[in-house]
């Protein structure tokens, strides 16, 4: 039985090995990994359940072997960071705090989200599926500047300009709006930074491959080519987006933000192939797995700040539950380019 452990725990870590390999190296995003990613990831350890309590009882320090294995089940398959990236912060550089959060999928609580935004001294809030109903009345509480298009909202105590559309989703309940962008003259008020700049921001809210798993749910043989029309429909919308918002950046030399509800984590192929050249919050000072959208049975990380190279990431964090099925992505970041 001893044998058998050890070739059990061999052929799991290598099982391990294998995912991860395969999950870093995927090209064009595949049906069957994509289906992975968005999946509870916890399953992975449920051979641990058996083994542990197997290899304590018959080979009790052969079971610190296992601490491998639930290394690479945290970190890289289950995207854990540690937060040790995050850059001290300069008093002497302009900080600018950034939440973004979808409040669709539920009912949520205006007032705590004031009390987080004062709480966290936010100065640019991004919304999605976010009714005028609830923006109109929480900007206007909070005295602040905001745009908005559909369910997409930009608000800020700094001056905006005016609002532009870059992409659109084919019609949705979500009027079809996917990508907004408007400019902010930031004045931080820090030494030496007394004049502002402005600022790009981009609020994004791109499309779901929800309906192909839900046809995968349930064993419907569409499901992989009801797959591959919304990759498509992605990558498109996607790609537009970051080609409208660079292409304002380049033209006007100003500092961008993007943020949102990507509706992709960052280990799929559709994050690495858009966005592999700009730094995301979380991924850089979040702790812990930074779950931002939650099921009845599973967490995942789809909502994401993302900040180019003029930037340096100093926090982030996941915030509260607001009532919604998705919670807070909150970030500090300073310009270093002042």
């Amino acid at each position: 039985m001893k044998t058998a452990l050890r070739i059990l725990a061999g052929l799991y870590l290598v099982v391990l090995l294998v995912v991860w390999g395969v999950m870093s190296r995927d090209v064009g995003g595949s049906w069957p990994l994509t289906l992975f990613l968005f999946s509870p990831r916890w399953v992975m350890a449920l051979p641990l359940l058996v083994l542990l309590p197997l290899t304590v009882w018959k080979l009790r320090w052969f079971s610190l072997f296992y601490l491998v294995h639930v290394v690479v089940m945290v970190f890289p398959l289950w995207g854990a960071t540690l937060g040790i990236d995050g850059e001290r912060r300069d008093e002497a550089l302009p900080a600018i705090r950034i939440l973004t959060c979808n409040i669709g999928g539920g009912d949520t609580r205006v007032p705590q989200l004031i009390s987080l935004i004062k709480f966290h001294r936010i100065d640019v809030v991004l919304l999605q599926e976010c009714r005028t109903e609830i923006s109109n009345p929480l900007f206007e509480e909070l005295g602040w500047h905001h745009r908005q298009a559909a369910n997409l909202a930009i608000g800020s105590p700094h001056d905006l300009g005016e609002l532009r559309v870059l992409t659109r989703q084919p019609k949705s309940k979500f009027n079809a709006v996917a990508g907004i962008a408007c400019d902010m003259d930031w004045r931080p008020g820090v030494k030496d930074a007394s004049e502002g700049r402005l600022v790009q921001l981009v609020g994004v809210h791109f499309p779901t491959f929800r309906p192909a798993f839900e046809r995968a749910r349930d064993f419907d043989g569409t499901a992989s080519e009801t797959f591959e029309k919304l990759r498509e429909r992605y990558n498109v919308i996607v790609q537009r987006t970051v080609q409208a918002s660079q292409a304002h950046a380049l033209d006007s030399g100003m500092l961008t933000l993007v943020a949102g509800d990507f509706n992709v984590p960052v280990d799929s192929d559709f994050y690495r192939r858009h966005w592999s050249s700009q730094q995301n919050a979380l991924s850089i000072a979040g702790s812990g797995l930074n779950h931002t959208k939650f099921t009845r049975f599973h967490g995942i990380r789809i909502d994401h700040v993302l900040a180019d190279s003029q930037w340096e990431v100093v926090s982030a964090e996941v915030g509260p539950d607001l009532g919604g099925d998705h919670c807070p992505v909150i970030a500090e970041l300073q310009c270093k380019s002042w």
